[in-house]
């Protein structure tokens, strides 16, 4: 079937495609097979929502940012899903629109409508990120995240435009 690919990520030889109505397709060319995480009627299944963002960290989890679904982790090995959303964690609102990890433990998320939070990998806590009126209001609906290593900071695409956060 046709399906709008929002994203696509490359892990240790693996394919992950994230889609609006079909889920994670995880593609593996070398042995041509192809893996689908969807939504069930399992709570531990993915969210039914459109896939709009992933990552996968080096020990093999997998976050996506779902449109109004929220934030959703997979642990390397397992089916089973742990979403976070505005009524369990601290995330600031359910479109999460971009994700990227810095070199110091923290995913940040970048959300449609509710701004920039950050996930602290190991405690697993998510927090929006505070920033003062005028900012908050430039990056209230952000598209696009990059961690720059050399400066500490993180820039971001908003419907504003390209904005530099130090962190």
């Amino acid at each position: 079937g046709r399906d709008f690919v929002h994203c696509i990520r490359v892990y240790q030889g693996h394919i992950w495609i994230g889609t609006e109505s079909g889920g994670i397709a995880c593609l593996a060319p070398q042995r041509l097979l192809l893996r689908n995480s969807v939504h069930t009627s399992d709570p531990r299944s993915l969210s039914p929502n459109p896939v709009n963002a992933m990552l996968i960290e080096p020990d093999g989890r997998l976050w996506v940012g779902t449109v109004e679904g929220g934030l959703t982790l997979r642990e390397k090995g397992t089916a089973d899903f742990v979403h976070y959303t505005t009524a369990n964690s601290g995330l600031s609102h359910n479109s999460v629109s971009a994700l990227v990890a810095d070199d110091k433990g923290h995913l940040w998320t970048g959300t449609w409508g509710g701004g920039l939070n950050v996930v602290d990998l190991s405690s697993r806590v998510v927090q929006r990120v505070e920033m003062i009126a005028d900012h908050a209001r430039l990056t209230n609906f952000i598209g696009a995240l990059a961690y720059d290593a050399i400066n500490d900071a993180l820039w971001i695409g908003s419907n504003d435009g390209v904005f530099l956060y130090t962190t």
